[in-house]
């Protein structure tokens, strides 16, 4: 019988071999942490091994496309409203733009189902395509969208893609067979993806907490503090909306992460994309005439077809180039460095819920909570201080 993984550190839940399977004998179903795995239906597997062959993660990505080495680039969106509703420069606003607009084509990126739960969507035009903008801190529901990819390519559409590292790598080795003249390829620098059953929980709590629904969700809010502050928000039916950091603050903690985040291949700058994404940490040092707190991307062109895609939306956005040196992020260096109290966590999380966890190893008490109003209230004073400086 097939055995797609030994350890649960050998799967990034990237849907390839479910997608692969031609009996459709592979579904995913969540563990007791919330994160997806393939699990065999026996009666229908056929044992022709393609589910194994095909994991990326396990057997390693091709970079046969890949420049010796990536042009680096810090880039602002030049539409400030662009940025604004972006996390970081808005470079990814340019992309989808640029692939409705000049290709015709279409955008697969990270949106909201249920109860704000992060899927995996396709998109026609920028309005469909809008709730992909901005960070969703939680690893994503791919659903079928690896077979709606291939069928688009098969019909001869342009597509671009984007996603974590490990799950475009499984797009890729999914498409092997597949003429991918017309797919673009986006990654993200990823810190490590939590759990779906955390954000869920986390959610519920500030809806019973605030006694209404929540309509809206943003994981790393602009409004009060700018791009280099940290903080989430959660607007409700009452009109309320929260600011907080207590998902933020178990996030950055890295206790509530995916075991293969752990074990991830991807921390290098050999990238399984054309364009990298992420946020430009450290541009006041590295680039500080583009620093103005609103928002910065870090950008990676990787391959070829990267240069041209940046060539296509060059128009669109302010950039100068950079090198290694000046944007060397952790998470380009090695995998995330798990808490101590992982085990510990994920022990209490399932034997008392949600709210005993985050009280025990997050701010989820009288001390965080106090520790994070004079955070935000330091931070607006520094924030004004600069204002009338005229630093920002």
């Amino acid at each position: 019988m097939i055995k797609l993984y030994n350890q649960k550190k050998d799967c990034c839940s990237c849907t390839a071999c479910m997608a692969v399977c031609p009996k459709k004998a592979i579904t995913m179903k969540p563990d007791d942490k919330g994160f997806s795995y393939p699990e065999i239906n026996d009666k229908l597997c056929i044992e022709c091994g393609l589910c194994t062959k095909i994991c990326a993660f396990q057997n390693g990505y091709s970079t046969e496309e890949n420049l010796p080495e990536p042009h680096i680039y810090a880039v602002r969106h030049l539409d400030e409203k662009e940025r604004a509703t972006s996390r970081s420069g808005g470079m990814f606003a340019a992309l989808c733009k640029w692939i409705f607009t000049e290709k015709n084509g279409i955008v697969y990126g990270v949106g909201y189902g249920e109860h704000f739960r992060a899927v995996h969507k396709r998109a026609e035009n920028m309005r469909e395509a809008f709730e992909f903008k901005g960070s969703k801190y939680v690893q994503s529901d791919m659903g079928n969208v690896f077979s709606q990819v291939r069928e688009d390519l098969k019909a001869g559409k342009n597509v671009l893609f984007s996603g974590t590292p490990c799950q475009t790598a499984g797009l890729k080795g999914f498409l092997k067979n597949v003429n991918t003249d017309n797919l673009y390829i986006c990654d993200i620098i990823c810190h490590g993806v939590p759990s779906p059953m955390v954000w869920d929980d986390y959610l519920t709590y500030l809806e019973n907490k605030n006694n209404s629904k929540a309509v809206n969700v943003n994981f790393r809010d602009k409004e009060k503090l700018g791009w280099t502050v940290h903080f989430e928000s959660v607007t409700f039916e009452s009109g309320i909306k929260e600011f907080g950091e207590i998902y933020t603050h178990l996030f950055h903690n890295c206790i509530m992460f995916r075991p293969s985040c752990e074990n991830c291949k991807y921390t290098n700058f050999i990238r399984p994309s054309d364009i990298t994404l992420a946020d430009f940490w450290g541009i006041g040092k590295a680039v500080p005439e583009m620093h103005d707190n609103k928002g910065v991307s870090l950008i990676l062109v990787n391959t070829k077809k990267g240069e041209d895609m940046f060539a296509a939306v060059s128009n669109d956005i302010a950039y100068k180039e950079t090198v290694k040196e000046k944007c060397m992020q952790p998470n380009l260096q090695h995998p995330s460095v798990f808490s101590a109290e992982t085990d510990s966590f994920w022990n209490d999380y399932k034997a008392n819920g949600f709210n005993y966890a985050a009280k025990k190893y997050g701010i989820l008490n009288l001390k965080g909570q106090l520790k994070f109003k004079l955070k935000m209230r330091l931070k607006f004073k520094i924030k004004v201080r600069e204002r009338i400086a005229g630093n920002e």
